[in-house]
This record gives structure tokens, C-alpha cells and sequence, in this order.
């Protein structure tokens, strides 16, 4: 039977007894730890227990007994008809020699097998530069980037000086460029009740670059020490899907004023940015689409796509258009479009009119007809 909020110990003898007497209990809970998902096995060395805490007991001997006993909020852990045990700052491997010890010395004889069923949950005060700032729900199996990135890590946060805050006062720093970068996990911790988490951010005079251009945020973003624009934009910056990354400008500040430096696709790797620069991102030149269509005007180069796809997409050509009259515009060359004509970006297509447009304007046959006939008899009028 359940005898407390925190401990449920069904007794073999006792529940023979009461066979007849059925009392709703509460369910163990799984030992799969729910949708608990951890990196690795949980080390009992070096595990600290807390209140939530579940382990599974089984007794034998002289009392045969099983079930499943949680740490109180107090951290105190009740075993039925036996005692209890304070397991307040103790390690996981301590705690089940202090639970074995108790049952051993109250029951002789007995056989005790106990291990950790399911972690605990608690709440971490998260600061600093994060969207989410304030508690957050937590488990015991959760690092602390998991938790960064639950409160929403800003784009200005100092990912190389995270500060865990201790409820003793004292505080560790985690550096997780090293962790994104050398997947180094000693900077990555488990967090216990009474941590809190703090992210600091940027600052201009020392780590605090802009993004400009085709990003899909632009703004202020912080910097890793000698950081290049390669591992930068792999790590923070989402691109646009128009994006030229065959050069990326950098416009740095120095003593004689603003220095644009164009950096190409095969120093990306090595050329490092420094506080205060401005990575300017290019977009794909775009398709230009002019002459006798419905909606002419610019449109994002797409490869692959044909001189009458971007027509379509410019609402077709009107009707004294002639889709089979095409010219393309690269630079400062006019091209006669055809099917193996392959766009670039930049190129300008421009439809033409129809040879009877070009002929005849607006007027229909008939007025044409009509007008031609009337010129005829007036000149032979005169003639006679």
C-alpha cells in the first residue's frame, strides 16, 4: 500500500493478507526514465541526489518486501516500518550504502537490491542575454547549454564566459565555444537545485561584430576569440537563400576611417574577424525581366530556370509579346535567346514585340483594310 506521498513499499505477507482488501495505489513509474533521454550512463560516483529522486528497492530475508521510495522535499528519504535517512548533498553511490546500511541493521539478515529508478525535476533561474529570462522546468539528466537554449540564447550572448552560480556563493565558468567547437563536455555541467544560470553578453569594445545583407537576422552578434569567417557564419548566421558567398566584404575601422576589405570564398577559412567589424553579406544579382509582359520588374535568380520561367513568373507576355522574339542583356552584350541559353545572375531578359504589332499598332485588319482602300480611291479621284 502507498504509506506516504514519498514512499511506496508493498510488503509480499501484507499484500497476501489484504488480497481481499484492494486499495488503489499509485503506479510505479517507468523505468525508462519517461522522456528523460540522457547522453550517457549517470555516474553513481559523482551523481548528487535530490528531492524527486526515485529509486526501486527490493528487500528479501526475513521481510520480503519491494517498491519504489522518492527523496521528500526536505531531502529525506522514508522506508516503511524501517526508518528514514537524510540524503541531502550525498552522491548517488552514497546514498544506496546509507539506504542498504539502515535496512541491514534494522532487519537481520536481509538482502537489499536498490537502484535509481527515475531523476528529478527542479527549477534554474536562467539571466542575462536570453529571450526567456526566469525559471525554467528542469531535470537532474540536463546540461547546461540544453537549459541556455531552452531560455532562448541571444545572438549578442558571450558563449566563451558562462557563469554557473552556486547556492554556496561560488561560481564556475563554462566556456562553450569549446564545447560547440571541440565538443569539450567538462563545459557543459549538470546544474543542482539552488544553481542559477547566467549569459552574459557581448561587449562592442571587445567581442561585438554586426551582420548586414542577405542574413536572415541582421544585427549585432558576439565573437569567439580569433574567430574566422568561416566558423563564424557556420556557428551564428542564417543565410538567405539568395545569398552570394563567392566574396564577402568586410568593413573594418581604423585609423584613417572605414577600409573595405573584399574577402573570396578561399579565405574564409583563414581570414579572422576582430571587435567591430561589419560583415557585409552580398545577395545574388537578380533577374531583371522588362518589355512587353504583364508585371515587369526584378526577381531572385533561381539556377536552372529558363528565360520563359521567369516570364511566367513576371504574369506571361502581353498579347503583342512574342515569347519567340527573347533577348538577354549580360553586361554590355545583347545575346538571341535560345533553349541552350543558360541565365546568369544579372542578366536582363527583355521581350519583344510581334512583327504585326510592330506593323499594324493597335489598329485591327479591317481598319487597315478600310484606311488602305480609302487612300486608293481618293488618289485615283485625283488622277482622273
Amino acid at each position: 500500500m502507498v504509506t506516504s506521498g514519498y514512499a511506496q513499499l508493498i510488503s509480499e505477507q501484507e499484500s497476501i493478507e489484504k488480497d481481499d482488501d484492494v486499495i488503489p495505489t499509485k503506479p510505479e513509474m517507468s523505468s525508462s526514465f519517461g522522456n528523460v533521454l540522457l547522453d550517457q550512463i549517470i555516474d553513481i560516483d559523482s551523481y548528487m541526489v535530490g528531492p524527486g529522486d526515485r529509486f526501486k528497492m527490493t528487500v528479501s530475508g526475513p521481510l520480503k518486501s519491494g517498491g519504489v521510495l522518492e527523496i521528500s522535499p526536505t531531502g529525506m528519504l522514508m522506508i516503511p516500518e524501517i526508518g528514514q535517512v537524510n540524503l541531502n548533498n550525498k552522491t548517488l553511490v552514497e546514498s544506496m550504502l546509507m539506504i542498504e546500511s539502515l535496512v541491514k541493521d534494522q532487519v537481520q539478515g536481509a538482502k537489499i537490491f536498490i537502484d535509481l529508478l527515475t531523476v528529478r525535476e527542479f527549477k534554474v533561474l536562467v539571466y542575462g542575454a536570453v529571450d526567456l529570462p526566469g525559471f525554467h522546468r528542469v531535470n537532474a539528466a540536463m546540461r547546461v547549454y540544453e537549459i541556455g537554449k531552452i531560455a532562448g540564447l541571444k545572438h549578442i550572448a558571450d558563449l566563451s564566459q558562462i557563469f554557473i552560480v552556486k547556492s554556496s556563493g561560488d561560481t564556475l565558468s563554462c566556456n562553450w565555444f569549446k564545447l560547440i567547437d571541440q565538443g569539450d563536455l567538462d563545459q557543459n555541467p549538470y546544474l543542482q537545485e539552488g544553481d542559477k544560470l547566467y549569459i552574459p553578453p557581448a561587449t562592442h569594445d571587445k567581442n561585438v561584430i554586426a551582420v548586414r545583407g542577405a542574413a536572415e537576422v541582421n544585427g549585432y552578434y558576439a565573437l569567439g576569440a580569433n574567430e574566422s569567417i568561416f566558423s563564424f557564419i557556420n556557428r551564428f548566421v542564417k543565410l538567405m537563400e539568395v545569398a552570394d558567398m563567392s566574396s564577402i566584404f568586410i568593413i573594418r575601422s581604423s585609423e584613417n576611417g572605414e577600409e573595405y576589405i573584399r574577402i573570396g570564398r578561399e579565405d574564409f577559412q583563414t581570414f579572422e574577424l576582430v571587435a567591430n567589424d561589419i560583415i557585409q553579406l552580398l545577395r545574388v544579382e537578380p533577374i531583371r525581366v522588362n518589355g512587353y509582359v504583364n508585371d515587369p520588374g526584378v526577381f531572385d535568380f533561381v539556377p536552372g530556370h529558363s528565360a520563359l520561367d521567369y516570364i511566367a513568373t513576371a504574369g506571361g507576355a502581353l498579347q503583342n509579346g512574342d515569347v519567340n522574339k527573347i533577348a538577354v542583356v549580360r553586361g554590355d552584350k545583347a545575346l538571341r535567346y535560345s533553349r541552350d541559353t543558360i541565365l546568369q545572375p544579372g542578366d536582363i531578359i527583355e521581350v519583344k514585340r510581334t512583327r504585326s504589332d510592330i506593323l499594324f499598332g493597335e489598329i485591327s485588319i479591317l481598319q487597315f483594310v478600310t484606311s488602305t482602300a480609302t487612300i486608293v480611291l481618293s488618289y485615283l479621284a485625283i488622277t482622273k
